[in-house]
């Protein structure tokens, strides 16, 4: 009795591991290179020109987002030490929720704003693979989606012989 229940848990194990493997290759299918140089520039046909405008245009989206990112958390710092006092303000808290999203909505305002920039800037075949790329919108969920599987896949080489020979798709 207990190396039936000993199969069927390893075979659960198994199995479970084999379903996570199938979705984290799907998954690889999106963040395939990790080398690749930023993915504005994965667009086809880029002329030099084209590239310096567009690394232009980054360049000072990122100064400018980096400026309202860093008001962004200094209000942060003071919602919550406004949040944590004995006698909390709720006016005050209210303020500072507001700006925070103020400052929240200029941010996006200016990356909306370089986008149709670049638009401005590519060729109608190059835009329409501009627009229909995928966009991770956080980049961190890109990187953690490359560190786990290759995690997950070198946990998986150790542990299973003849590994190799098996293929995934």
């Amino acid at each position: 009795m207990k190396t039936k229940i000993i199969f069927f848990t390893t075979l659960m194990v198994i199995s479970s591991f084999a379903s996570i493997k199938g979705q984290i290759v799907q998954k690889q299918v999106i963040c395939q290179n990790e080398n690749d140089e930023d993915p504005i520039f994965n667009i086809p046909d880029l002329t030099v020109d084209q590239k310096q405008k567009i690394e232009t245009l980054h360049i000072q989206l990122m100064k400018d987002q980096l400026s309202i990112q860093n008001q962004i958390n200094e209000k942060q710092a003071h919602l919550q030490t406004l949040s944590t006092v004995d006698k909390s303000d709720i006016n005050a808290i209210n303020k500072t929720i507001d700006e925070i999203y103020l400052l929240k909505a200029a941010k996006a305002k200016k990356g909306a704003a370089f986008t149709q920039d670049v638009r401005n800037i590519l060729s109608d075949k190059q835009r329409i693979t501009f627009d229909t790329r995928p966009q991770f919108k956080n980049k961190r969920v890109e990187i953690n989606l490359r560190k786990n599987s290759k995690r997950f896949d070198d946990d998986l080489n150790r542990g299973t012989p003849g590994y190799d020979k098996i293929e995934m798709e």
